[in-house]
């Protein structure tokens, strides 16, 4: 995100076009065309990865979360993090 905009849980969000990324035994790898940059990520980053290939919201991916793993929402909620790749 560029000038400290934020993302609210009622958002709709999606993964950039501009990557590309493959499943590597649960966790995941990213490949960003424009800048030539990759990122990696742990199986729970990829699960939420999987869950941006669609349009959804933070909240929705929040209460998946919750389902998905063992995890109190509070943990989550303030674990939460958006990290620009764009």
């Amino acid at each position: 995100m560029t000038g400290g905009a934020t993302i609210a849980w009622t958002d709709t969000v999606v993964a950039s076009r501009e990557q590309v990324s493959c499943d590597l035994n649960g966790e995941a790898a990213i490949l960003h065309f424009r800048r030539g940059e990759y990122f990696t990520l742990d199986p729970v980053g990829a699960w939420i990865w999987n869950q941006l290939q669609r349009a959804t919201t933070p909240a929705s991916i929040l209460d998946g979360m919750l389902a998905e793993f063992e995890v109190a929402r509070e943990q989550v909620e303030n674990g939460a993090q958006i990290v620009d790749i764009n």
